[in-house]
């Protein structure tokens, strides 16, 4: 497990790591909650930060690219009958 991202580092560089761990890994399943943590009581004394990539900007932008790969699945009409071919 990488560690915990901390605050201020969503600047990408704990994302990088992650898209780095998925293709060396072939991890074929990742979920990111885009939350902003602070905002949560039940968080709050641990000081995550703000996940959410929208604030972001360098950071969605890298989001974007990445996700573009065709490794990646895309929603469409037809993607729960591809995935049980």
């Amino acid at each position: 497990m990488l560690p915990h991202p901390g605050p201020g580092a969503w600047k990408g560089r704990w994302l990088k790591r992650i898209f780095y761990f998925i293709k060396e890994q072939n991890i074929e399943a990742f979920c990111y909650i885009d939350s902003d943590w602070d905002q949560m009581p039940m968080f709050q004394s641990q000081r995550i930060g703000n996940a959410r990539l929208e604030d972001h900007t360098e950071t969605k932008q890298l989001w974007m690219k990445e996700i573009s790969d065709e490794r990646y699945l895309k929603s469409s009409k037809d993607l729960f009958a591809s995935l049980s071919s």
